[in-house]
């Protein structure tokens, strides 16, 4: 497929999260996760000509009037004021979200009557949260290969789902969750165009793609792996697969101990990760690409699956030569707890990919 020129070289409005500005968004209730299928997000002959024909700013907004969200339910009576007070965490064209870090100005009385839940957080007026906004307009769409609109439907109730399934790792491996959103945007002429986002906590710190961690020894270096490691299982053992786990997306907080005395999370930096982005997340383990019966895999669906099946291979394209020790040795070790766990169903379907009797 021949690629067309960047989505950032495209006629568009200034993108309009500048600190100072100022959002009303409105609860949302997102639908379920969309299929996760082959190619399904990649443009279409019809596509690649509406693009190709974007020449003015008013053509790119009336493109996002043709393809609005997922619709979802939103509830009116339940709206957030937001300013956007930085740091910017991520702003710009050529996106896939934009990040923003926001304070509540004001909460609508009508969350006073909704039914609690236990997937969602509570916040306060005057609170500083981050707003990850899925805006296909400033989306990085691969030179026209990739459907910006569908990508951001995919990214929105992916992210949303993971952190409801997800509800008891919050505000300890995850962000807080504090709802997803929607947003009007002027568009073309008097209209408007729909814009969700979701709400989180904002943890202070660094994500691992940015820090030195060839610093740490390689002692702590293996701490932190098994934190990643087990992470990995625990929310796996929730059918879910997190197809995006990099270090871009791992955050290491700064550490608690000018807040509390007893905290030892300085020498135990592992105890200080903080796992974000579950936009492509993929639930049920494995894509929904259709599959005769004869050849579906057995996924142990529900069921924890021992790292020393699932992580033989060195990680060396996800986290680079922050792995540098003889990997199998130390899984071994690292995991040698879990062996109870492997069942003989598992050992055979996994019997290609590692002997832990070894």
């Amino acid at each position: 497929m021949l690629m067309d020129i960047p989505s950032t070289s495209l006629p568009k409005p200034e993108p309009p999260y500048v600190k100072g500005s100022q959002l009303t968004v409105h609860l949302h209730r997102p639908p379920p996760p969309t299929p996760v299928i082959r190619n399904n997000c990649i443009n279409t002959t019809t596509d690649i000509k509406e693009r190709r024909g974007i020449d003015s700013i008013d053509k790119a907004l009336e493109r996002c009037n043709r393809h609005p969200p997922l619709q979802g339910n939103l509830e009116k009576p339940c709206y957030v004021r937001l300013e956007l007070t930085g740091p910017v965490v991520q702003v710009g064209d050529g996106r896939n979200a934009q990040v923003v870090v926001v304070q509540v100005l004001h909460k609508s009385e009508g969350f006073n009557t909704l039914k609690k839940e236990k997937e969602v957080q509570k916040f306060q007026i005057g609170d500083r949260l981050v707003a990850k906004i899925y805006d296909p307009l400033y989306f990085d769409d691969e030179e026209g290969s990739l459907n910006p609109f569908l990508c951001v439907d995919r990214h929105y109730t992916h992210e949303s789902r993971a952190y409801h399934v997800l509800c008891e790792m919050q505000g300890k491996e995850i962000p807080k969750f504090y709802g997803s959103y929607s947003l009007e945007l002027p568009s073309v002429g008097h209209t408007f165009r729909s814009v969700r986002l979701v709400l989180i906590q904002l943890i202070r710190g660094s994500n691992l793609s940015v820090m030195n961690v060839r610093a740490f020894s390689q002692e702590r270096r293996q701490s932190i792996m098994r934190s990643v490691i087990d992470f990995e299982s625990r929310v796996y053992e929730r059918d879910i697969l997190l197809a995006d786990l990099f270090p871009r997306n791992i955050m290491m907080k700064l550490p608690q101990s000018t807040l509390d005395a007893n905290s030892d999370e300085d020498q135990h930096p592992e105890k200080r990760l903080i796992f974000i982005d579950f936009a492509a997340a993929i639930f049920g383990r494995i894509r929904d690409d259709p599959v005769p019966p004869e050849y579906k895999p057995n996924l142990f669906l529900g069921q924890y699956v021992s790292p020393l099946l699932r992580w033989k291979l060195t990680p060396t394209y996800n986290f680079g030569d922050r792995v540098n020790w003889d990997w199998l040795p130390w899984l071994k070790t690292a995991f040698e707890h879990t062996i109870d766990t492997i069942t003989p169903e598992m050992q055979l379907a996994y019997r290609d990919d590692y002997d832990y009797e070894d």
